[in-house]
């Protein structure tokens, strides 16, 4: 019983990596937009990757299994997010399905 319930279970560590890299997209556009400085950008965004990931492992937040349905959510919030910091990903992703 206790090995079906764990079939669709998984660790946050791969869908965690997948928002991060999304957000980071996000976060450095947003900072690139208010201060109006690119080379901001393009550190900013490493180093807020690399912090997120550090966070999730000290917090042991890595560690934790959510189910099947919530990492998809969760991969799907991060692509939002990069969707919405790069429209042009949007439209030409939008041109390959169609």
């Amino acid at each position: 019983m206790n090995l079906k319930k764990e079939r669709f279970h998984i660790k946050v560590r791969i869908p965690f990596f997948l928002f991060s890299l999304g957000f980071s997209i996000y976060a450095s556009k947003l900072l690139s937009v208010m201060t109006k400085n690119d080379n901001l950008q393009q550190l900013f965004y490493p180093l807020l990757v690399i912090l997120l990931i550090y966070l999730a492992e000290k917090t042991r937040l890595s560690n934790k299994t959510i189910h099947v349905a919530l990492a998809v959510l969760i991969v799907i919030a991060g692509f939002g997010m990069e969707m919405l910091a790069e429209p042009a990903d949007a439209l030409w992703i939008r041109s390959i399905i169609s």
